[in-house]
């Protein structure tokens, strides 16, 4: 049970944080691909370091695609 409340509490205080990070840079579409690529990240990395998962070589492209998407997301358009 303690391990479920801390679970939640850290879920809800990510979302707090999140939401005035998207109030002051208003831009939607980028701020909610890096929560989401940032959360993919994580997953990846607790699976590889805490349980040896091996990441293949069409993950890994994956990975680096949806990297890639955030930086084209990034680019002021005109």
């Amino acid at each position: 049970m303690p391990m479920t409340i801390t679970i939640v509490t850290v879920y809800a205080l990510g979302a707090l944080l999140w939401l005035p990070a998207l109030l002051h840079h208003n831009h939607l579409a980028i701020m909610g691909t890096a929560w989401l690529l940032l959360g993919m990240v994580a997953t990846v990395c607790i699976g590889v370091f805490a349980f040896r998962e091996h990441i293949g070589l069409l993950q890994g492209m994956g990975i680096v695609l949806a990297v890639a998407s955030l930086v084209l997301l990034s680019i002021p358009s005109k």
